[in-house]
């Protein structure tokens, strides 16, 4: 299979497949989620969007922090 972009191959990892996504899903709810809904209760919690640039999520961690020590 190929890239549709580039046109590179493509290799699926062995770890890619649907049981090892559905086991990160199930420790996700289990242990991370009720700790985002625990902490997101907190005055100091701040949210920062992963997906951007690394510049834009580095800026926004910087002003999250400074928000949080003011």
């Amino acid at each position: 299979m190929a890239c549709r972009k580039c046109g590179g191959r493509l290799v699926q990892r062995s770890d890619d497949n649907k049981g090892v996504v559905l086991e990160r899903l199930s420790v996700y709810l289990r242990q991370t989620k009720p700790l985002v809904e625990y902490y997101s209760t907190r005055p100091t919690f701040r949210s920062v969007d992963g997906t951007q640039a690394p510049d834009q999520v580095a800026a926004d961690l910087d002003a999250a922090i400074e928000a949080a020590r003011s």
